[in-house]
């Protein structure tokens, strides 16, 4: 999702927004608040992470420390 967002704000967003729509509907099954109702811009992308006190944004912002922690963990059982 956080590539996938990067990628559309970054690059060609024509390309990347069907990859982000695609990661949002993965994250809106788990997580009903991820249900972006509106054609993905990046306007609106940034607007609606933004929204309610950015609390869309801070959800996938807590994630971050697990996702490195179990980079690394991984990293090492590769290297050893």
């Amino acid at each position: 999702m956080l590539r996938q967002t990067r990628n559309l704000l970054v690059h060609n967003p024509a390309e990347a927004s069907a990859g982000l729509a695609d990661r949002l509907h993965e994250l809106t099954i788990v997580q009903p608040d991820f249900d972006l109702q509106q054609p993905l811009t990046p306007r609106i992308l940034l607007g609606w992470l933004n929204a309610t006190g950015a609390r869309r944004l801070r959800m996938l912002l807590e994630c971050l420390p697990a996702i490195w922690r179990t980079k690394l963990v991984a990293e090492s059982l590769v290297s050893a």
